[in-house]
């Protein structure tokens, strides 16, 4: 318990709490991070012995700005929230806005982007209200989100605001990041002026903010585009970060570097690669999705590099974050897309190809069969048995030139693209290009399999988000709108079966969490699709028992006798 101290003790610990603090932030200054937070924590424990609240939170407030200048964003955040009520509790308006915009910074770079919004916005409302020329750094965190969200006016009216209140007060501290960002939201529209204000805030920047500067100027000079300055800012912000020992500045620097690799896929993989190791490390989780969006966009990635950029894209989704695309050598999107599970589609440039544009059905079908191969190449033999089962092989070789040919211009109607873009031609046989199309079984069933890797070792939160994703793509049976078709039977029935391992382990993740009712969701699914698996039916009445839903438990245990009694197999006693 913290004990009242007379007025000249009180002074004592008063001047060695400042004392403390700047000392903490000439280290920080210095590069020596660590020594800087050992100071801070003393004089947070001087200003806690002597029970002025006030001296308290402001410890607190520098405390936590040193922890997210290494990267400690979930200890800044606490230390942050403590200062908060301590100003509160005092009554110290000031000092409140101070903490409510070091807390938005912490869990801005947590990604927890809706609650760091608030702060910054309360924040704002406080230094309005009191005159605070403070006011300038809750503006910068807010254009920093409003950045992310693609909300690049409101984004930039922040950071301009945060010029214009630091800029006669020559509030470098803050001065310097909004120029930095304001630099970055202006690139998109006019290069020059970016340039100009970038190279302001590094002729300003001291200490880490030279890191934020320089990779300003950077992203700038990506857009201009001038890769090797790009490069050279790159690396001089990577030495700083390194010196400073601030991973966040590190991260981005890497980035960047990826960004000026331009034609070298494999080292922007390696940049993007570490700098995503580096952010999922101090939990920035928002960045380091984007980062992971990047890896999977590179040329060449691998179909794991893919899966995990869909799920990391679908969760930037959820969080409202735009893929800003700003760094690295990316592969185009997809211009064709053909749906197979469910009702056969083939969509082109977004549109979807009407029956007609075909002029002929064998068209249409040798690209379903080159869909059911995955890219695999087919010879031209078995092409020709498949579609011309009657006649002989040797004689319908020009036939099979004509649909390639009518396939090919479905495919690419303006010719923009190389013969060969999207159907590949041998000689001998002929292949769907994978990379080039967007294929729905192909992805299926490399989502689904990964997903069940990580389900089998136990990595739960990853197998549910790349498990929930082939589930989503799998919108009915392969080819079920032809089902007549023999050449389907061997990959319709792979599909089905992998679809139900996929249901089945999100059931039993579902129950593993607790959530009964997802986890009937998902057995009942399974069941739609293969209504004569015992395991899945036991598992429903189970599922049921436990969660004290005995009607549906009941008529559960029904379908299960049905089932069971058209394949003549006696029902066991259920679990």
């Amino acid at each position: 318990m913290a004990v009242r101290a007379t007025g000249a003790e009180l002074a004592v610990v008063q001047a060695l709490a400042t004392a403390g603090v700047g000392a903490g932030l000439t280290a920080r200054l210095t590069g020596d991070r660590s020594a800087g937070i050992g100071q801070l924590t003393e004089a947070l424990r001087l200003a806690d012995s002597v029970g002025d609240l006030g001296l308290a939170a402001w410890a607190r407030i520098n405390l936590a700005a040193a922890r997210s200048g290494v990267a400690g964003y979930r200890e800044a955040v606490t230390d942050a929230a403590e200062a908060v009520e301590l100003a509160e509790v005092a009554g110290h308006p000031s000092m409140l806005a101070l903490a409510l915009a070091v807390r938005g910074a912490g869990l801005a770079r947590l990604g927890r982007l809706d609650e760091a919004t608030a702060d910054y916005e309360r924040s704002v409302t406080v230094h309005q209200r009191i005159g605070s020329a403070h006011i300038a750094l809750p503006l910068i965190g807010l254009g920093q989100l409003h950045l992310m969200r693609g909300r690049d006016s409101l984004s930039r009216a922040a950071y301009e605001e945060a010029v214009r209140v630091s800029e006669p007060r020559g509030n470098l501290f803050a001065l310097v990041p909004a120029l930095a960002g304001l630099a970055v939201v202006v690139a998109r529209v006019d290069p020059t002026a970016a340039t100009a204000l970038a190279e302001r805030a590094l002729e300003l920047a001291r200490g880490p903010h030279a890191i934020v500067a320089r990779c300003a100027l950077g992203w700038v000079a990506v857009s201009v585009p001038d890769l090797p300055r790009a490069a050279r800012l790159a690396a001089e912000a990577e030495d700083l970060a390194r010196l400073h020992q601030d991973r966040a500045g590190l991260a981005e620097a890497l980035r960047l570097r990826a960004a000026a690799a331009d034609g070298d896929p494999q080292s922007a993989r390696q940049a993007l690669l570490e700098a995503g190791a580096i952010l999922r490390e101090v939990g920035a989780r928002i960045e380091a999705d984007r980062v992971c969006v990047l890896v999977g966009q590179l040329p060449g990635a691998g179909a794991a590099d893919r899966i995990n950029a869909r799920v990391a894209a679908a969760r930037l989704a959820e969080a409202e974050v735009v893929d800003l695309a700003r760094a690295g050598p990316e592969r185009q999107a997809a211009k064709v897309v053909v749906r197979t599970l469910g009702r056969f589609e083939v969509r082109v440039d977004g549109h979807p190809v009407p029956t007609s544009a075909w002029q002929s059905r064998k068209a249409r079908d040798l690209l379903r069969i080159l869909a059911a191969r995955r890219g695999r190449p087919v010879s031209r033999e078995q092409l020709a048995e498949l579609l011309w089962p009657d006649e002989e092989p040797g004689r319908v070789g020009h036939r099979l030139s004509v649909l390639l040919s009518l396939l090919r211009g479905v495919l690419d109607p303006r010719r923009r693209g190389p013969l060969d873009r999207y159907v590949v031609a041998e000689r001998a046989s002929v292949a769907l290009d994978v990379e080039q199309v967007e294929l729905d079984v192909e992805l299926f069933q490399a989502e689904a399999l990964l997903g069940l890797r990580r389900f089998e070792r136990g990595e739960t939160t990853l197998a549910q988000d790349i498990l929930g994703l082939a589930e989503q793509r799998y919108q009915g049976d392969f080819l079920v709108d032809d089902p007549y078709d023999d050449w389907a039977v061997p990959v319709r029935d792979e599909m089905r079966r992998l679809y139900l391992r996929v249901v089945r382990a999100l059931a039993e993740l579902a129950r593993h969490r607790g959530d009964q009712e997802q986890a009937a969701h998902q057995l009942r699914r399974a069941l739609d699709a293969e209504p004569y698996d015992e395991r899945t039916h036991e598992d429903l009445i189970s599922v049921l028992t436990s969660a004290g839903r005995y009607g549906e438990a009941d008529e559960a245990h029904r379908r299960y006798q049905r089932a069971m009694a058209v394949l003549g197999v006696p029902v066991r006693r259920t679990r």
